[in-house]
């Protein structure tokens, strides 16, 4: 079977050309696929920085509201040891007072018994 050349060239020339035509119609989808893969992901890179920025400022806010809790329970705890010190201290002057003032009675009631023992003991003699 010899088939001249011409119509060779004839037949499989076109059907490569349509062949190739068809090869660079799907590379240049890939290529716009990829292209948009890579946008795509562009933006999600940053979505990504703007949440990680995001997560940094809550992360320095809430040690922020943490250490502002811890120092005022700290401090609320330091406050009632000095109420209860400042409460044993008024409660010690009270007492000191209330005898400063039964004062004069505790001396009179010494002195009575002071010179009833007196009288009891000239009595006696």
């Amino acid at each position: 079977m010899d088939v001249p050349l011409t119509i060779v060239i004839v037949v499989i020339g076109p059907l490569l050309a349509f062949v190739g035509t068809l090869i660079i119609v799907n590379l240049r989808s890939i290529k716009s696929c990829i292209t948009n893969i890579v946008t795509h992901q562009d933006r999600q890179d940053d979505v990504i920085k703007a949440l990680t920025k995001s997560q940094a400022a809550c992360k320095i806010d809430c040690e922020r509201q943490f250490v502002s809790g811890e120092l005022f329970l700290r401090e609320t705890g330091f406050q009632r040891r000095a109420i209860e010190k400042l409460s044993a201290s008024i409660n010690r002057i009270e007492g000191k007072l209330v005898v400063v003032d039964k004062m004069p009675q505790i001396a009179g009631d010494i002195a009575r018994a002071v010179v009833k023992e007196f009288k009891n003991g000239e009595n006696q003699k």
